[in-house]
């Protein structure tokens, strides 16, 4: 069976909240990639979304997403504050000045 992530992939948990009560995000990187004992793939993420959670947490593949583009928690709108020079890459990606 062929792997659906790489070691290093951003990836957010579809449904957190049935792994984690209360949970409305989960996200972070795979850190290492095992199988099972029905030889399935296991993915270990670190968790870098809800801190109330393990730092290192087990899902199947069907569990998870990659993520797309960047959250607009990591953008600022003003100059000096911090994801202000991602805001602006963006805005150089779309033509803007």
């Amino acid at each position: 069976m062929k792997k659906t992530f790489e070691i290093g992939d951003e990836v957010y948990v579809r449904d957190p909240g049935r792994f984690v009560e209360g949970a409305t995000c989960i996200v972070g990187t795979i850190a290492t990639i095992t199988r099972d004992c029905d030889d399935q793939w296991v993915y270990w993420l670190f968790n870098e979304g809800n801190p109330a959670t393990f730092d290192l947490m087990r899902f199947q593949a069907a569990d998870l997403g990659k993520r797309i583009g960047t959250p607009l928690s990591q953008l600022g709108s003003q100059p000096g504050q911090p994801g202000w020079e991602k805001f602006c890459a963006i805005a150089r990606s779309w033509g803007y000045d």
